[in-house]
């Protein structure tokens, strides 16, 4: 039985309204990590289109570099609508399109992909408009069960 607080780590990326500038999520640390998944969701009701990007880093807190590795992606693209999650093609960024719709995407990524010196991930999301929201949550799995698993946002 999957107990979700206590197999994933839930850290909250980021939660805020819209801004005509590029948004950087928190960056959280994936060391002792099997996998994370990055969930997206966007509310583009102004009809902004949203261009997603993920970074490695070799630190929580710093600049990083793209991602050079693909990685498996799943949108919904108007949760109004449907609940059904598409497989898209695996990229290091997602572009929304410029419609009013609520939206989900959900990046996929394996520590083991990010190289040997980088363990750390975020995101950014380019600009939406001032009415528009976004949020960012990281879902990581660790390899054991715990009651308290490790803080992901500290190295």
């Amino acid at each position: 039985m999957i107990t979700l607080p206590e197999q994933f780590k839930i850290v909250q990326g980021y939660v805020g309204q819209g801004t005509t500038a590029l948004v950087t999520a928190d960056s959280v640390s994936l060391k002792n990590a099997v996998m994370c998944w990055v969930v997206v969701n966007l509310d583009t009701t102004a009809s902004s289109a949203c261009a997603l990007l993920l970074y490695r880093t070799t630190a929580v807190g710093s600049a990083g570099v793209v991602l050079t590795n693909v990685v498996p992606i799943w949108a919904n693209l108007d949760t109004a609508t449907t609940d059904t999650l598409v497989r898209r093609t695996a990229a290091v960024s997602y572009t929304t399109a410029a419609n009013a719709a609520y939206k989900q995407i959900i990046f996929e990524v394996d520590p083991a992909s990010l190289g040997s010196t980088y363990d750390c991930i975020y995101l950014t999301a380019g600009a939406l408009a001032a009415t528009e929201a976004l949020s960012v949550e990281y879902f990581i799995e660790y390899r054991y069960e715990q009651a308290t698993p490790p803080a992901a946002i500290t190295d």
